[in-house]
């Protein structure tokens, strides 16, 4: 199943939860520390990445925080 996270395309080969998506992005070396996720637009709480689906073509953002005034 191909997902996009940050229009990067994600390969993921018999998962299909938010955190094994994020674990697969890990792995080619993007890091993820604080951040937030939309998962096709619609922001998720951590606390829900273990029990969220994601399916064929779902789109992932994840925004890094911006410190400023």
């Amino acid at each position: 199943m191909n997902i996009y996270i940050n229009g990067e395309s994600i390969t993921l080969d018999n998962s299909n939860t938010l955190t094994s998506a994020l674990a697969v992005y890990q792995q080619q070396d993007n890091a993820l520390n604080n951040f937030a996720l939309a998962l096709n637009g619609d922001f998720i709480s951590k606390a829900d990445y273990p029990i969220t689906a994601v399916k064929q073509g779902d789109s992932i953002d994840i925004f890094a925080p911006i410190q400023g005034g």
